[in-house]
């Protein structure tokens, strides 16, 4: 029993051929979109991960950030509080007789 194209008549190695390149195509288009939506699953999952460590550094960072200027804040008030009192001033003479006289004994002892 002789095989049809559809139209009865036999099928030629030229229809063979026609056939089996088609079904080849449409195996080759079902790979690449299967490969393709693979990688696109992957690439957002990536992207995804990507983004809410971005997010959590950034909110570290934030929290560090806040705190340096804080301490800035509390360090400036103290030093102007200090410069407002004279009590700095009086601060730094004290500590530049000190440094004075520790020379004076470092030189004493050579």
């Amino acid at each position: 029993m002789e095989q049809t194209n559809g139209n009865d008549r036999p099928i030629t190695l030229k229809d063979l051929i026609e056939a089996l390149t088609e079904a080849e195509a449409r195996i080759e288009d079902r790979i690449v979109k299967g490969v393709v939506a693979a990688i696109d699953e992957r690439l957002e999952s990536l992207e995804t991960r990507l983004l809410t460590e971005f997010h959590r550094y950034g909110e570290r960072t934030d929290l560090r950030l806040k705190r340096v200027e804080t301490a800035e804040s509390t360090t400036a008030g103290r030093v102007a509080s200090l410069e407002d009192e004279g009590r700095f001033t009086a601060l730094e003479l004290r500590v530049i007789e000190t440094e004075k006289r520790l020379r004076k004994l470092e030189e004493g002892r050579k």
